[in-house]
């Protein structure tokens, strides 16, 4: 497999108007795997599953969406749970302690075959899997396997967030970062880059678009216009779209990898919870929006 995605997966509990609550597979890895295998890319998932009611529902949701399970490591620990109260502004809560997601232990010579390796999420900055990473990344490095990373910043775990974020960079390929993840991180671009000059970083904006710093030069998109169902998942969908791109068409210019990566994210916001979407419902979506100008 060419692509693998490591990190976390949990069930995402969501609050409805009516006041119930929606529950859908979650977590940033297990995101982006699900987006890449639904845009035509089979991708391998490097994470634990609880042997508990929900992690069986995980389980048999992985399958489903076509990502690999061979990587996967079981546990009786138990399923970790994410709460969305509202998103817009996300108001997230979390019952994870001692959760499955942390119970993985990352292994890189099961990435050999790999020419892509993200991770990203709340799982992956949490003990003991936080201590980890950097190891796993350096491995990962050694073996010619780029790194893309999205830290998905969150206040709860924020001293581990920024932690991990700095020992990463200098290991990193392509980073995706959010206005909101800068300002939790406490950083900029422009400082991120001077750490690492090589990096290529994805910047979300929300509804002011986005923007891809190269090492040659910085390319904006404004975004895309659509009726908005809910944000949650709709960077993860940016990643999975970056990457694909990435990985299909590697020559294209960084013009067209933002505008698709964006496409994804945008297709996500469509529909509630972290919607997939597919590779016509981007390419509607873009040319619907063709008249817009980046």
């Amino acid at each position: 497999m060419k692509f693998i995605a490591v990190g976390g997966v949990l069930m995402d509990f969501l609050r409805q108007e009516d006041k119930s609550w929606l529950t859908r597979p979650g977590g940033s890895a297990w995101n982006v795997a699900r987006v890449m295998a639904k845009l035509g890319i089979t991708p391998g998932f490097m994470g634990a599953i609880s042997t508990d009611p929900f992690g069986e529902t995980l389980l048999e949701a992985t399958v489903k969406a076509g990502i690999r399970t061979d990587l996967i490591q079981r546990t009786p620990a138990p399923t970790s749970l994410s709460f969305v109260f509202q998103s817009h502004p996300a108001t997230y809560a979390f019952r994870a302690e001692g959760g499955s997601d942390r119970q993985l232990v990352p292994s890189a010579s099961l990435c050999r075959t790999a020419k892509l390796v993200y991770l990203g999420g709340i799982s992956v900055v949490r003990s003991p899997l936080l201590h980890q990473m950097v190891p796993f990344v350096q491995d990962l490095v050694r073996q010619g396997i780029d790194v893309a990373y999205d830290p998905n910043f969150r206040a709860q775990e924020a001293e581990g967030f920024r932690s991990l974020f700095w020992q990463l960079l200098p290991f990193l390929k392509h980073l995706k970062v959010s206005d909101e993840d800068l300002l939790g991180l406490k950083t900029n671009v422009q400082d991120i880059l001077k750490f690492n000059p090589d990096l290529q970083v994805l910047l979300t904006k929300g509804s002011l678009g986005a923007e891809l710093h190269t090492t040659e030069a910085v390319f904006r998109h404004a975004g895309y216009t659509v009726n908005v169902r809910d944000t949650v998942g709709a960077g993860d969908a940016s990643m999975a779209g970056l990457l694909y791109h990435l990985l299909t068409f590697p020559e294209a210019p960084p013009s067209d990898l933002l505008a698709f990566a964006l496409g994804c994210g945008a297709a996500a916001c469509t529909q509630p919870g972290a919607h997939a979407p597919s590779l016509s419902e981007v390419h509607t979506l873009m040319e619907e929006n063709a008249c817009q100008k980046p």
